[in-house]
């Protein structure tokens, strides 16, 4: 929602400052996240889930972490293709490629570590802490999307620990539901 009257000025915002959703991630997400609430919703817990919540338990933990490093490398050529398709060469699209690679990296890394942190406390089975990692790392990722080019390093840090408390959360009332 960012606008300029003119070729070269900087982008303004008609209430306030400039909103920025890189490669739209913020409609795709938010589509994404209330269509799966209410599916989950509508469909109710699975037969059972609460009377053998061990019979749920993930099967294959090493495919959990490879499918979440494929998702995070992909992450990386998604988020830097959306900086090429909106910038052209002399706008510094190297320098902000670096930067969206670097936030790519830090918020899901340090959402990940929280997430790690908080769930280490009450876990039991080293299973379940490797899989809700995974699930924050993902969090750091859809956190960081929409802002990747715009934030500095330190932002992107404290982004993907607001995404792991979010998703921690989010995760406990579901549970509820």
């Amino acid at each position: 929602l960012r606008y300029s009257d003119e070729a070269n000025k900087p982008h303004r915002s008609l209430f306030g400052p400039a909103f920025v959703d890189c490669a739209g991630s913020g409609v795709i997400h938010c589509t994404g996240g209330v269509g799966g609430l209410l599916g989950a919703i509508l469909a109710g817990p699975r037969e059972d889930r609460f009377r053998y919540p061990h019979a749920y338990a993930p099967h294959n933990i090493t495919l959990i972490v490879l499918g979440t490093l494929f998702m995070w490398f992909s992450w990386y050529a998604f988020n830097s293709a959306a900086i090429f398709s909106d910038r052209n060469e002399d706008e510094g699209t190297s320098a902000m490629l670096t930067a969206v690679t670097m936030n790519t990296a830090i918020s899901p890394s340090a959402s990940g570590l929280v997430t790690f942190s908080i769930f280490n406390i009450q876990c039991h089975n080293p299973n379940e802490c490797v899989q809700y990692t995974c699930n924050g790392i993902l969090a750091g990722l859809v956190s960081i999307t929409a802002a990747c080019a715009e934030v500095r390093a330190w932002e992107a840090a404290i982004i993907g620990t607001i995404g792991s408390v979010i998703y921690l959360g989010a995760s406990k009332f579901m549970v509820r539901l």
